[in-house]
């Protein structure tokens, strides 16, 4: 039986909203465009399907990166080191 090959996947790129509270992102699902996920990075928590039953997921690894990030970045500035030095430095998704 001959093997098949899959078609490479593009990158997940999910977008990542900001919300009221500090650690806690809307991260969008993987492979339904429009259905965003609730990501606390400091608890590692997410509402996906993998998340309710407190297993890691992407998105809470995602989070996570991008808090890690931000408070990077907030750290760099209150050293002198300017915005776009940082932002280099530790590259967030807009």
């Amino acid at each position: 039986m001959p093997r098949t090959t899959r078609a490479p996947q593009p990158a997940y790129r999910p977008r990542v909203m900001l919300t009221a509270t500090r650690s806690v992102y809307r991260v969008e699902s993987e492979r339904m465009p429009g259905v965003t996920y609730r990501v606390d990075a400091v608890a590692g928590t997410c509402t996906c399907p993998a998340g309710q039953w407190e297993k890691p997921c992407k998105h809470a690894r995602i989070g996570l990166m991008v808090w890690e990030a931000q408070r990077q970045m907030c750290l760099a500035a209150r050293n002198g080191v300017t915005t776009t030095e940082a932002a280099g430095a530790f590259p967030v998704a807009a």
